[in-house]
């Protein structure tokens, strides 16, 4: 069971961290409130929905033993060329991570989280589609 909520602690870093940098381009790049503001609650949603597993999380991590950050050194196909990249790759990852999260916690019988994160990756689709049409009637 470590090794499963080591996947989930993985994944939830991975989803967090996907939306805050989509939160600070909205925020700090295209200067954006309300898609800011809907980046921050799925941000914070994401978070709050995995508080009652977060002591498991902690306890389960080994970055020191991640065989996963000497892949990531060798490789270079996750350059971005473009701000309209960085953000279809965020949306990607978030998306990714929230599946393997839902699929984990039915494994573990947390069935209710679940279906919390499945509405979570639901929601990250939509501010996908959101942030499309803005950045399409906006001309960035």
């Amino acid at each position: 069971m470590q090794k499963l909520y080591r996947v989930l602690d993985v994944n939830v870093n991975r989803a967090s961290e996907g939306v805050r940098v989509i939160e600070d381009l909205f925020r700090f790049y295209f200067e954006n409130e309300s898609l800011t503001k809907e980046c921050r609650i799925l941000r914070h949603n994401l978070r709050k929905t995995m508080k009652e597993v977060d002591s498991h999380l902690i306890e389960s991590r080994d970055t020191r033993g991640d065989i996963g950050l000497s892949v990531s050194q060798k490789v270079k196909n996750d350059s971005k060329e473009s701000v309209d990249q960085l953000l279809i790759s965020n949306f990607k990852r978030i998306q990714e991570a929230v599946r393997c999260i839902e699929e984990v916690l039915k494994v573990l019988s947390l069935y209710n989280l679940s279906k919390d994160m499945e509405r979570i990756r639901y929601q990250s689709y939509s501010l996908e589609k959101d942030i499309s049409v803005y950045l399409k009637t906006s001309g960035s």
